[in-house]
């Protein structure tokens, strides 16, 4: 007699495997009383045996090793009616007898290829389509995708307003020219300025600028729509020397800034 958790936990499925691989035949007898539960189903499981003791679903089982059974990991299960005080349900396992008797009214369950014994999952859900394609050649939601534009600057190159972005990133090229030509005056004292108001530093515009790269000056045609985490469209500043890495374009240039 023990706690009936692992009839029907996903973490006791290695325990009901080991049970189909080690006994010829597993009988189980539930007897409900779980106090975890809650509203028609806490009305269902009432009393435990044990009264107060115990906050658990109570089980008997008993496990037979016979090396003339034909058959390896029978299993046979029963449970008391539902809605049966404690008193109810002793009377009931009283009038049975035995777990063995054909009282009991056992019935033969047959574990799926997930270990389960009751409330056996379906397997509906493996045939649905994938949703990522790249890996696999069957149908699939998203057969072509990638990290899309990665910036490293996403509030000064993206924006709702057209105009607003197109503000932000001509004083940001105009800032970044201005310490190339810094950098090329001043040499070895040349310090880089980290005003977060006139630009966002990344690893590959920190190189450039002591190597004395200038920024192409802002083109409008470089403003294009993009899909922006993952579904609100916003104006995207579309130029190579910005962006830090470049995901895979998905056919048209209007869609570079894509991420999907």
């Amino acid at each position: 007699m023990t706690n009936a958790g692992w009839l029907d936990s996903a973490a006791a499925s290695g325990v009901r495997r080991s049970l189909v691989e080690e006994f010829s035949s597993i009988h189980v007898y539930h007897l409900k009383g779980n106090a975890r539960t809650s509203g028609e189903q806490r009305r269902k499981e009432k009393d435990n045996v044990f009264g107060v003791g115990s906050r658990a679903p109570i089980a008997i089982t008993i496990l037979v090793k016979n090396p003339e059974a034909t058959e390896q990991g029978q299993i046979y299960f029963a449970t008391v009616d539902d809605y049966l005080t404690r008193e109810q349900k002793l009377q009931q396992l009283r009038d049975i007898g035995s777990v063995l008797s054909s009282q009991a009214q056992l019935t033969r369950i047959t574990q799926d290829a997930h270990d389960d014994w009751l409330n056996q999952r379906r397997d509906d859900f493996s045939n649905f389509i994938t949703v990522e394609g790249k890996k696999q050649d069957g149908l699939a939601i998203f057969a072509n995708y990638s990290r899309g534009n990665e910036t490293g600057r996403d509030s000064w190159m993206y924006n709702a307003s057209k105009a607003a972005l197109a503000a932000n990133m001509s004083r940001c090229i105009t800032f970044y020219n201005e310490q190339v030509a810094l950098a090329k005056s001043q040499g070895t004292d040349f310090d880089l300025d980290n005003d977060p108001t006139k630009i966002k530093w990344d690893r590959d515009r920190k190189q450039s600028v002591v190597k004395f790269i200038t920024s192409p000056i802002f083109d409008i045609t470089k403003v294009v729509l993009s899909l922006y985490r993952p579904f609100v469209k916003e104006w995207l500043y579309s130029d190579r020397f910005w962006i830090h890495v470049s995901g895979k374009c998905l056919n048209c240039s209007h869609l570079r800034g894509r991420r999907t």
